[in-house]
């Protein structure tokens, strides 16, 4: 599998805790699946053990004719564990494979990866992201494409209008 925390590491990039990526990893040698994966500290991989809640929220925002897509995970409503990511339909290497295959998977992995960059926890939860990713894709995908810098500019206004995580948090649950 790869890890993509020990992969910038060994090009000199080192990843703050708390950063979330996503993935597509091939499972039990056989499918791919899309996944999340987080940099954490152990302390915080591990507060909450037993079947914690986990909510994922996303969304489809237009800046500067840009569709950005966040996708943010909370636990169990502690917010010191609030975790996001942004994607890129019209990354390099192109976003709709992520989507072909997110659409159709009935779960999500999150991987948790300690202070080491091993796989410290799993957790995974059911895929309720089929029906927004596919409207997404269909939306998204008759658009022009954007450029690489492009998106980066559109990405820092989006970091700009909701300074703190939990104001995009919000945001994205006024939009259900």
């Amino acid at each position: 599998m790869n890890n993509p925390f020990s992969q910038l590491e060994s090009e000199g990039v080192y990843s703050k805790y708390g950063t979330m990526v996503y993935d597509l990893v091939i499972v039990d040698n056989k499918e791919t699946e899309f996944v999340f994966m987080v940099k954490e500290e152990t302390k915080y991989i591990n507060r909450h053990k037993y079947r914690p809640s986990i909510q994922l929220r996303t969304g489809l925002l237009n800046i500067s004719g840009v569709w950005i897509i966040p996708f943010m995970i909370l636990i169990n409503q502690d917010f010191d564990m609030l975790y996001e990511t942004v994607f890129n339909y019209y990354q390099t290497g192109g976003g709709k494979k992520y989507f072909d295959v997110l659409k159709k998977q009935e779960y999500i992995d999150i991987m948790f990866f300690d202070e080491k960059n091993e796989n410290a926890r799993n957790i995974r939860i059911n895929n309720q992201l089929q029906n927004e990713i596919t409207e997404y894709n269909m939306r998204v995908a008759s658009i022009k494409p954007w450029s690489m810098n492009q998106f980066d500019k559109a990405k820092q206004k989006m970091f700009e209008k909701y300074l703190r995580p939990t104001d995009l948090w919000n945001e994205l649950g006024n939009k259900k």
